[in-house]
């Protein structure tokens, strides 16, 4: 079938446009002139998921300010004293095979400058250091207290020091003119590793042996007061000044406690230590410290916000008042230990002993604890009711670390516990062994 086009013909004449004319003239703008100044604002505002407008107000903070100030040597320990304003540094080379001497540096904490410095002697290392007042029973405490260090003497044919020196130095002199002033040493039948001042007197643990010295105001002269032999190599010293009691860190016997008695008789200074107890499980020992009245009733760990605490065990006569120790060993545990009363131990074992009322697996090893001014922290609970943690110690870990020891209520550990032990559940679950 044949198909015919269809003829559409010619386009009708659209015609000429209308004339627009000229443009209105608009004149010229008004000036808003320059903006005002909005100042700073700690206001901001923030839209939620939820649609809502919100604004946050952020709370005032202290700047803080960091100083890196650049040792020639490496740093071991560190030691402070409020009376003269004063840090001290003990330094040792960083090689070995060189004739560079180990330092004990006098430090102004203002400016990190080194005020004075005290070289010592060829393969001796300064090992540890404490500061504290210095005084004869039953005389009060002096007001101007001491440095003491300790020292070992490291040679490469011993397994262990048979040598060191007990250094009591004092700072003399004002600004900068302060200086160190070396009072009284003692020479040592082994190395000294960890000291402390307890009750006016000097306790030093020289390899496995823990001795009592007295500072003579008369003569200047150190004095070996009691010694007690025990342990395998004494690592850390932790001092209650109010209870006279001295916790003993071993290489491998784990916590000590004794107890320091210091009396008068006809003139002569005299000290006894008296075995309290020990814990009968064995632990390297890296750090010690004193938990508060109330840390270690029902305790929790945490290091930059992060949870320190995966495994936690709790003995339900940890509520009493106690003399609480914190322990930080090798395997990277926190242990909060305790000890046991006399109606509580085993009439067939009745020996006093330590135990760890809790204790954290944090992974990262402790060397160092600190005790800060009290601090507390509002937690709201489920009924609107506000409750604080309290925290006053710190810890430090070998990774840089800085994480904190706080008490909280019964209520508040139910929680966390049942938390705890859902998110166990959880891993196990993910992990596939449940």
């Amino acid at each position: 079938m044949d198909v015919c086009p269809l003829v559409l013909g010619a386009s009708v004449p659209l015609g000429s446009s209308d004339v627009l004319g000229a443009s209105v003239p608009l004149g010229s703008s008004d000036v808003l002139g320059a903006s005002a100044p909005l100042g700073s604002s700690d206001v901001l505002v923030a839209v939620t998921e939820e649609n809502r407008l919100e604004l946050l107000q952020i709370d005032s903070t202290t700047n803080t300010r960091v100083k890196c100030v650049p040792l020639k040597q490496n740093c071991i320990a560190v030691g402070a004293q409020a009376a003269s304003q004063t840090l001290l540094y003990l330094t040792i080379p960083r090689y070995t095979e060189t004739n560079e001497t180990a330092l004990v540096q006098l430090t102004d904490p203002s400016d990190f400058s080194v005020l004075h410095a005290l070289p010592m002697k060829l393969t001796e290392y300064p090992t540890c250091v404490t500061s504290g007042a210095l005084f004869q029973q039953p005389q009060p405490p002096q007001e101007s207290p001491y440095y003491v260090v300790g020292t070992s003497f490291i040679l490469p044919t011993e397994s262990e020091p048979s040598s060191g020196r007990l250094l009591v130095m004092k700072v003399v002199g004002e600004g900068k003119e302060r200086r160190l002033q070396l009072v009284a040493e003692q020479m040592l039948t082994g190395g000294c590793l960890a000291a402390a001042i307890c009750c006016g007197k000097i306790v030093v643990g020289v390899n496995g042996e823990l001795q009592v010295y007295d500072l003579d105001p008369a003569s200047l002269s150190l004095s070996l007061l009691h010694s007690e032999l025990g342990s395998i190599l004494i690592t850390q010293l932790s001092v209650d000044e109010a209870a006279g009691t001295i916790a003993v860190g071993d290489l491998l016997h784990s916590v000590s406690v004794f107890r320091l008695t210091v009396d008068c008789l006809s003139g002569k200074q005299m000290a006894r230590l008296e075995f309290s107890s020990c814990e009968s499980v064995r632990r390297h020992v890296t750090a010690l410290g004193r938990a508060s009245d109330g840390c270690g009733a029902n305790t929790i760990s945490e290091s930059n916000a992060k949870k320190a605490s995966e495994t936690t065990k709790k003995s339900p006569e940890n509520n009493a008042n106690h003399d609480k120790i914190l322990v930080g060993d090798v395997n990277g545990n926190l242990a909060i230990m305790r000890e046991v009363k006399e109606d509580e131990l085993d009439k067939s074992n009745p020996q006093k002993r330590l135990e760890a009322a809790e204790w954290f697996h944090l992974g990262d090893q402790i060397n160092q604890f600190a005790r800060v001014p009290s601090a507390t922290q509002g937690v709201q609970s489920n009924d609107g009711s506000v409750s604080d943690i309290v925290f006053d110690t710190l810890f430090f870990t070998v990774s840089g670390r800085i994480g904190w020891v706080g008490a909280v209520s019964d209520e508040e550990y139910a929680l966390l516990k049942a938390i705890e032990q859902a998110l166990e559940k959880v891993r196990a679950v993910a992990s596939g062994h449940l």
